[in-house]
């Protein structure tokens, strides 16, 4: 017995060693506790054989139950066996596709169906920095996935669950560093004999650098497109070998005319876009010589035929596999328009700036001078070399620097430009002139000033004609005044003049009443008639002076001029001045002239005279008659055939030299200061003497005083017509009109005419007078009318007279002879300039009436033809008779 249960306790430690040395799977523990077991019974065996405490039936029956268990164990290890060689197989395969995983590049996670991981490559590892032992048991999206795509994860696990797979997406997983990695997914499912989804497998790859390549490139891309689109140059991509539009921008558009419709998909040629056709070959060659084309000149046509002018870009790109051309062209049609008339505009500013009549000149806004014209270089004689090594302020005299350096700073620096101003220049010679200068700044493309140009012009002969304006503004005013006063003086002795002529009348009726015996009575009435001719003398003068008198030449006595003017030109000259009058007694000197313009000559002399004596001196007048030629008759005085009056006036004065001799007879010329002289009194003089056929020299040197000489021609003396007599009264109550506003005149005119025998009515203006005439027409016999009245209602209403037929004597009375000889001609009247003396009044009145009733006569004669006087009525002027 113990032989057998040593025997059995053998065999079931060796079945106990042979399970336990069997290889088995990982995780099966059928093997070990098979092995265990045996051994347990082997070692029960062995106890039962050597005195087990149970008894020998006992021990049979555990012998017999050992080997029954026994044979199972050998059976249960023969089918252990064969599994475990079937787990083996699918160890090594399960071995194998964890060493191929490991191995791959690509991510490759694997899900049970609760969405825990089971499978965790080595490249997830990689990726997340979680090793497999970290990951597997968890979920992805407990600790893998961002927040804000567990959801989207989850559903697309889901899917896949449902059984909707494959399927693809994207999402981040998380690193275990915290960063984020994008990956593609593409998944599938694995399922049980029942369709049951048991696995999911995730296979992915890390797209992240390529999403970033790809998202950089769609962000180039839409730059390129954004800057082809919206580049301001015309743009154009076409093929390199028939050159068919693929894109072109919107410049281009414009450049061309085209729409984009009309160019995509169409050949350059065919759109007939190069002026020359084959200039794109010649342009295809060089690209494809030289890699590239930069900056060439191309002639294109737009739409409309229009040539255009263009800088061409070209470079070979690569698009959709194939070469192209992207071209870029610059319109310069208008820019080599602009440029050629900028050379134009540069080129007239050039010939402007050299011929430019104003100084022109370029500064550096420290001063230094870059450029000047020819213009400027001969206004400061300096040449421009000279000058580019000045600056404008050292030709400015230092007086003027703080002025003009306050003007550039107040108006060149600030607005641009200054106003005109005047300063002096210094020239080369060191004479100073006057300059008048304006400037502007130049200023670059940021507005910055950086340099000044100036335009420099010479005033000094505007400072001269603007003196000389100035001193012909004072003459005329001095003029005006002048003409002011000699109206005024005008009007004063016509005034004086009527009262002469009142006095002069009276002192004619008084001497006519007066009693011839009574000598005391008749010497005072001659003193009174003296005196109002010298009082006519001087109202002649003044209106003389006024120019209101009548310049009518007539033979005068020059000697007799010259003492009577004696007088005036003493008071004239001042007391300073002592007045020598040689005049030759003996002869009498006789010239044709007016004698009031004599008189001008002499006081104009005398006034020269006398400003050349500022401290006293001598003025000579002397006059004689010259018949031949004498030591001391200058050579160049003509003398006349009737003889020569020679008038010489000398003053010791200051004289002049030959300059000022040379121009004393230009219209105002002067040497006197501002002021005291209009430099017409000469010149009025040789005026007068020219108008007199005469001749007129100065002789003069500084301190050696001045000599006038004039030569006039003579005449014969003036022997005057004898006085008419006249009877004592010449009137026979014939009616005269008498027209005259001043009282005291028309009183003593008509007084006069009534005591010669007429019968007179008066009137004091154009209305009495019309009255008159329409009234008494045919009875007036004469009408004395005064033309002080307005001038024009006197000549219309002798006008009416003689419209009415009258052929009454018209005599025309006037301060002065201004009454045209025209009309005086068609109004068959005579003039008498006032004063006049009454007994000239009457005789000419008489005359005239006898004359006007004689032509009466001779009409009434040629009218009745034979018949007898007697037959014709008696005339009502005659009929009255006496005075009335």
């Amino acid at each position: 017995m113990t032989t057998l249960f040593m025997l059995a306790a053998l065999i079931w430690t060796a079945a106990g060693v042979a399970a336990l040395c069997t290889p088995r799977r990982l995780g099966d523990v059928r093997c070990p506790l098979l092995g265990v077991t045996c051994l347990l019974f082997g070692a029960f065996t062995v106890w039962m054989g050597f005195g087990g405490t149970f008894g020998a039936g006992t021990g049979a029956a555990a012998l017999l139950v050992s080997t029954v268990v026994l044979s199972s164990v050998l059976v249960l290890n023969r089918s252990l066996t064969r599994q475990i060689r079937r787990d083996a197989v699918h160890l090594a395969d399960n071995e194998l596709a964890a060493a191929v995983l490991d191995t791959a590049g690509a991510l490759v996670v694997v899900l049970d169906a609760e969405g825990a991981i089971v499978r965790f490559n080595r490249a997830c590892e990689t990726l997340t920095g979680y090793s497999a032992s970290e990951a597997i048991g968890r979920k992805v999206w407990d600790f893998l996935l961002t927040e804000e795509e567990v959801d989207s994860v989850r559903s697309v696990f889901a899917e896949l669950r449902s059984g909707h797979f494959p399927n693809q997406h994207e999402n981040y997983w998380v690193r275990k560093d915290g960063g984020r990695r994008l990956v593609a997914w593409s998944n599938t499912a694995i399922v049980d004999a029942t369709g049951a989804v048991q696995f999911v497998i995730g296979t992915g790859v890390d797209v992240t650098d390529q999403r970033r390549i790809e998202a950089d490139l769609r962000k180039s891309e839409e730059r390129f497109s954004k800057a082809f689109h919206g580049s301001p140059q015309s743009l154009i991509i076409a093929t390199l070998e028939d050159g068919v539009i693929q894109d072109v921008n919107q410049a281009f558009v414009d450049l061309f005319g085209f729409t984009r419709h009309e160019l995509i998909g169409r050949p350059t040629k065919a759109l007939g876009m190069w002026d020359n056709p084959d200039d794109r070959d010649l342009f295809m060659q060089r690209l494809v010589a030289c890699g590239a084309v930069r900056d060439e000149s191309a002639r294109f046509r737009d739409r409309s035929g229009r040539l255009r002018l263009a800088r061409v870009w070209m470079e070979i790109i690569e698009l959709q596999g194939r070469r192209c051309v992207l071209g870029v062209v610059e319109d310069v049609t208008e820019r080599l328009r602009s440029e050629n008339a900028l050379r134009e505009s540069e080129q007239k500013y050039r010939t402007l700036f050299d011929t430019s009549r104003d100084g022109i000149v370029y500064v550096t806004l420290d001063g230094r001078i870059t450029d000047a014209n020819a213009a400027y270089v001969d206004l400061t004689g300096f040449s421009l070399q000279e000058l580019r090594a000045l600056r404008y302020q050292d030709l400015t005299p230092p007086t003027w620097h703080e002025m003009e350096a306050d003007i550039i700073r107040s108006q060149v620096t600030a607005r641009g430009y200054s106003d005109d101003y005047e300063k002096e220049y210094v020239r080369k010679d060191g004479r100073v002139i006057p300059v008048s200068v304006r400037a502007w700044v130049i200023r670059d493309e940021s507005g910055g000033p950086i340099s000044m140009w100036a335009r420099v012009i010479d005033i000094s002969e505007h400072r001269r004609l603007e003196a000389e304006r100035s001193q012909l503004e004072k003459q005329l005013r001095h003029s005006q005044k002048m003409e002011a006063i000699g109206t005024l003086t005008a009007g004063v002795a016509h005034d004086f003049n009527n009262l002469l002529m009142a006095i002069s009348g009276y002192v004619d009726v008084a001497a006519a009443c007066a009693d011839e015996d009574n000598e005391e009575l008749q010497s005072a009435v001659a003193g009174i008639r003296q005196a109002a001719q010298q009082a006519t003398h001087i109202t002649k003068s003044m209106l003389t002076f006024s120019r209101k008198a009548a310049l009518t030449r007539a033979p005068v006595s020059l000697s007799r001029l010259v003492e009577s003017a004696t007088g005036m030109l003493t008071h004239l000259i001042g007391r300073r001045i002592t007045l020598d009058a040689q005049v030759d007694a003996r002869e009498d000197v006789w010239i044709e002239a007016d004698a009031a313009q004599v008189q001008q000559v002499l006081m104009n002399l005398a006034i020269n005279a006398r400003d050349a004596m500022p401290d006293g001196g001598r003025l000579q007048i002397a006059l004689r008659r010259a018949e031949r030629r004498s030591e001391d008759l200058p050579s160049n005085v003509p003398l006349f055939q009737a003889g020569t009056a020679v008038l010489t006036v000398t003053d010791t004065g200051c004289g002049m030299n030959e300059e000022v001799r040379s121009r004393v007879f230009e219209p105002f010329f002067t040497t006197k200061p501002r002021g005291q002289g209009t430099g017409l009194g000469l010149s009025v003089v040789h005026g007068i003497i020219a108008e007199h056929r005469g001749y007129i020299d100065v002789r003069s040197a500084p301190d050696k005083g001045t000599t006038v000489v004039i030569a006039l021609p003579c005449v014969s003396p003036r022997t005057g017509p004898g006085k008419e007599p006249v009877a004592e009264q010449p009137g026979h109550g014939e009616l005269v009109l008498v027209v005259e506003p001043e009282p005291a005149v028309r009183a003593v005119v008509t007084s006069a005419l009534r005591h010669a025998g007429y019968r007179v009515v008066g009137a004091s203006g154009d209305e009495e007078a019309r009255f008159h005439i329409q009234r008494e027409a045919e009875a007036l016999c004469a009408m004395v009318a005064s033309i002080d009245a307005p001038e024009d209602i006197v000549i219309k209403c002798a006008a009416e007279l003689r419209r009415r037929g009258s052929r009454a004597a018209i005599v025309l009375t006037a301060n002065s002879a201004t009454v045209p000889a025209e009309t005086l001609r068609s109004l068959d009247a005579d003039l008498l300039t006032k004063p006049f003396s009454l007994p000239d009044l009457t005789a000419l009145v008489s005359r005239r009436i006898g004359a006007s009733q004689a032509a009466n006569r001779a009409s009434d004669s040629r009218n009745t033809g034979s018949e007898s006087p007697s037959g014709a009525s008696e005339s009502p002027i005659t009929a009255t008779g006496g005075l009335t």
